[in-house]
């Protein structure tokens, strides 16, 4: 179901965004909220839901599968700044709460399966994907 991953998504950008200031984070797909894909530059961070599985057939609850990826350019930060970048909203992400957000959503809590990083030598750019995955409810 698409609506609970774009939900997904913007919740937790919304969090992630409070707790790491000065740091943009987009939903996978973009939209009209967030700048348009051609205009978008390291340093970001994008928040993509992958795949939701409804795991109670009779309740809207559903397991969610998603990374964040935190990406710099290598000539603007050094491999340490980006580890200490990647680092925080590790632990931004790890520390989101389960809650009710409003009477049609509600996040479940949020597990870390793991961490990679890797380096695009042609667009000189770092770059960590976290892996999780959440529950939530619609």
């Amino acid at each position: 179901m698409s609506d609970i991953k774009r939900v997904t998504e913007l919740h937790i950008i919304s969090k992630l965004s409070a707790a790491v200031s000065g740091h943009p984070f987009y939903p996978f797909f973009g939209g009209t909220a967030f700048a348009n894909k051609d205009e978008v530059e390291p340093p970001l961070s994008v928040v993509a839901i992958v795949d939701a599985e409804k795991v109670m057939q009779h309740e809207g609850t559903w397991l969610l599968t998603g990374s964040v990826q935190v990406i710099t350019h290598v000539a603007d930060i050094s491999s340490q700044a980006h580890a200490t970048l990647s680092r925080s909203i590790y632990g931004a992400l790890d520390s989101i709460p389960a809650e009710v957000v409003n009477a049609a959503y509600s996040f479940h809590g949020i597990h870390i399966t793991g961490m990679s990083s890797t380096t695009d030598s042609e667009s000189q750019c770092h770059a960590d994907i976290i892996k999780f995955v959440c529950g939530a409810g619609g």
